[in-house]
């Protein structure tokens, strides 16, 4: 997932399955979907044009991909925007709130089911735990 800001627009960039529900968290905000395959780069440079200076969160990439999203958009150079974006981040409102409080009790859910079957000797198959999770959806 990508935040594209510039000077006229912002746009979020998520993976294609993801573009409904992206619109429904951020109404307002443009959002656009990438398939695996479709060449990033340009859609970042198409919606940003060739800038001199991006801000990327650096903790959150490879140095490979800081490298190739530089050549990608044409960018000379790339500067951490990391405590800026956690700046952000940090102060929640109502509705970020209640999605955390029902992600917890999610997670909570599902934990204890999963431990109520956990036992000595018991296979660590990934398809174990597909009727567990089954249940859950």
């Amino acid at each position: 997932m990508a935040l594209v800001m510039g000077l006229a627009a912002s746009v979020l960039i998520v993976p294609a399955l993801e573009v409904e529900a992206a619109r429904a968290a951020a109404p307002g905000l443009e959002v656009r979907g990438w398939r695996d395959g479709d060449d990033l780069g340009s859609l970042v440079a198409g919606l940003l044009g060739r800038p001199r200076t991006l801000a990327v969160e650096k903790r959150h990439l490879t140095l490979a991909a800081a490298d190739s999203l530089a050549i990608w958009v044409g960018a000379d150079r790339l500067i951490d925007a990391s405590h800026q974006i956690s700046v952000m981040r940090r102060i929640k409102d109502e509705h970020e709130v209640a999605c955390l409080e029902a992600a917890s009790r999610f997670t909570d859910e599902v934990w204890g089911s999963v431990l109520a079957q956990l036992a000595a000797g018991l296979s660590t198959s990934p398809h174990k735990y597909d009727d567990v999770l089954r249940a859950f959806k």
